[in-house]
């Protein structure tokens, strides 16, 4: 068990793993997991898609320092703790949710910079 945090809320919770955002992308990688923020994880909006904040994204989001989405979480967000949610799937792919990554304006205004 260790201390998570879903949204606002903090608890312990029994995990399969956790450890740095950046040794859980190295240990899992992307075939069978999903990436995402955990102060705003997935959830199903008006639409049926998913929503909230991932981390690994499509990979024709380019960026010219970091060559993806993927690249960028990975360079700012390598040692927040991360750890896969023991029932949460998204087309058929565990989660793994990674703490303190939420997208914030100033983030959007480097984001464009950085394209």
């Amino acid at each position: 068990m260790i201390r998570t945090q879903w949204k606002d809320v903090w608890k312990r919770t029994p995990v399969e793993d956790f450890g740095t955002f950046k040794s859980m992308y190295e240990k899992y990688g992307t075939e069978n997991y999903q990436y995402w923020c955990a102060q705003m994880p997935p959830y199903k909006d008006e639409s049926g898609g998913w929503a909230g904040y991932r981390l690994d994204g499509k990979e024709e989001t380019t960026f010219k320092r970091y060559g993806n989405k993927t690249g960028w979480s990975l360079a700012r967000y390598s040692r927040h703790k991360a750890w896969i949610h023991p029932t949460l799937k998204i087309d058929g792919k565990q989660v793994i949710l990674v703490a303190n990554a939420q997208f914030d304006v100033g983030t959007f205004v480097l984001l464009q910079v950085l394209r």
